[in-house]
């Protein structure tokens, strides 16, 4: 009696959550010169198209796992790793300013099961094919989803949660390009569970982003970078990070392998670093060395690899814009939208984006507004100005380059937590 009932304990035991399944092999107890993790976590690969591996790292929600959407965030480039938007900006824990590893409080698992996709398969640890595949969004959307669609094999009993779709700079095509798989695709489960998507500092339309960019002088012009006047002429030169023009350079020249795309300002930075090292100069480029190292790489269950943040594939770059697909869903789904734009970015400047989903002609339905977040050492501060039109919404973050989680993660995380209560951002 005892043995069957150490049996049927076992049994209890062995099946409750995040125990079981195709994913126990994926469980990540813990890493090198790492906090305690602050909930369940996983890693591995999913197997797509061609015999690919797609990487992925999930972190269940710090909240209620069991009832909390899920919701899947890419980095752009294209090319750049979605690990480091894990670890230096959304995730649970981060890279902090002392060059050490901190439980993140701002980090979007607080209210959603979080997952990370490096892509396309090439990218940081996924693998290619060999010889290696020349990407485009319609082959890298194809890919991730795919790769979404592993991902629920592995963890069923996330099949029937509200879906989100998030990223920032070029994954403002592999967001609404995966969305559109979702929405043409034959698997039900994932299309009824997709609620919306946002994205930050996107490349969206036909303007920037490879393209020719009216918005981009003026925005120069009246942050003083630039003078008015077209009789006084521009030296060119000035040691400033296009990504966020009130930070210093010093620690973000690994930034000029980031963006794959002409644009005025990143050439000039480009110049002026022109042996831009793998390794930062100004600092251990951490986050490299770190998931570099063997004892990570084997924690995260990856075949031992070089990984760098951005690179390691080639890409037909698509200077095309995805309005059309905005005009699709917004017409035949029911799914939230916000785009977001970090007030101090140059390379996809918040005009250029709200020039892009003004020109999508929809009905507005508010006026200008500031929406606020809750400051714990000074209240309730202004987070930025939002307009909402009747099936889409566009935000600016003040004080955010281009990586608004990591240049302001507490509006984030409000922008965030407001746009899945209400596809709204902020609080007003």
């Amino acid at each position: 009696m005892l043995r069957s009932s150490l049996i049927v304990s076992f049994v209890i035991v062995f099946f409750a959550h995040g125990s079981v399944g195709a994913y126990a092999p994926d469980r990540v107890v813990s890493l090198p010169n790492f906090p305690a993790f602050p909930s369940t976590t996983y890693a591995g690969y999913l197997t797509v198209g061609g015999g690919r591996q797609a990487f992925y790292y999930f972190a269940e929600s710090q909240g209620i796992p069991s009832t909390d959407p899920l919701v899947v965030w890419f980095n752009g480039g294209p090319g750049c790793s979605s690990m480091e938007g894990n670890l230096a900006e959304l995730g649970p824990v981060t890279l902090g300013s002392d060059g050490t590893f901190q439980v993140n409080p701002y980090s979007w698992n607080k209210i959603s099961n979080s997952l990370f996709i490096e892509a396309p398969p090439g990218v940081g640890f996924s693998k290619d094919t060999k010889p290696p595949t020349t990407y485009t969004d319609d082959l890298t959307a194809q890919l991730n989803y795919e790769a979404l669609q592993a991902f629920l094999t592995k963890f069923p009993e996330f099949g029937g949660r509200d879906l989100y779709l998030t990223g920032e700079s070029y994954a403002g095509h592999y967001v609404p390009q995966l969305a559109q798989q979702i929405y043409s695709g034959s698997n039900t489960t994932i299309r009824s569970m997709m609620k919306g998507f946002m994205v930050g500092n996107p490349c969206t339309g036909d303007i920037g982003c490879g393209n020719a960019d009216p918005t981009l002088d003026p925005f120069l012009q009246y942050h003083g970078f630039k003078p008015l006047s077209s009789s006084i002429p521009n030296k060119g030169g000035a040691n400033y990070d296009p990504y966020d023009i009130l930070v210093n350079t010093c620690a973000n020249q690994r930034l000029a392998r980031h963006i794959n795309f002409p644009h005025p300002v990143m050439d000039a930075f480009k110049r002026r670093f022109k042996d831009v090292p793998t390794v930062d100069p100004c600092s251990d480029n951490v986050l490299t060395s770190f998931l570099n190292e063997a004892a990570v790489q084997t924690a995260l269950h990856v075949t031992p690899t070089s990984w760098q943040e951005c690179g390691g594939v080639d890409y037909d770059f698509n200077p095309k814009g995805v309005t059309d697909l905005y005009q699709n869903f917004m017409n035949n789904t029911n799914w939230k939208i916000l785009v977001f734009g970090g007030s101090t970015d140059t390379v996809v400047n918040f005009a250029q984006t709200e020039t892009v989903i003004v020109g999508l002609g929809r009905t507005r339905t508010s006026d200008w507004t500031p929406w606020n977040y809750q400051s714990a050492k000074d209240g309730m501060q202004l987070g930025g100005f939002f307009v909402t039109f009747d099936r889409v919404s566009f935000a600016t973050v003040n004080g955010a380059g281009h990586m608004v989680p990591e240049y302001q993660p507490g509006p984030a995380l409000e922008l965030f937590t407001s746009f899945l209560k209400t596809g709204k951002p902020g609080r007003q």
